[in-house]
């Protein structure tokens, strides 16, 4: 079980590692587009920089609204809870 999570641990951290390379990515494509002058650059790459400031922000705020991957985690987490009420002990009752 432990080696289970340590695996689904390290499959989460690769995907929102895909998700900051998602946002780089789309950088990279902005800077190299057509007529992008010096300035432009300037403009993509401070803005970019505002974006990884907001971006964490909201990470310490446990918002990952901005990484798509790992919102789908964490439905797939909330879905698939286990039922654990068959192993709660029933509520003592008095004896009538």
């Amino acid at each position: 079980m432990v080696m289970r999570s340590c695996v689904f641990l390290d499959a989460t951290q690769h995907q929102s590692q895909l998700d900051i390379t998602q946002h780089l990515n789309i950088l990279n494509r902005k800077l190299q587009g057509k007529d992008c002058s010096l300035p432009i650059m300037f403009n993509l790459v401070y803005g970019f920089k505002a974006k990884l400031s907001l971006f964490l922000t909201n990470l310490t705020r446990n918002n990952i609204d901005h990484f798509p991957t790992l919102v789908d985690i964490r439905e797939k987490l909330e879905n698939t809870l286990p039922d654990i009420s068959k192993y709660q002990t029933p509520p003592n009752t008095p004896n009538t």
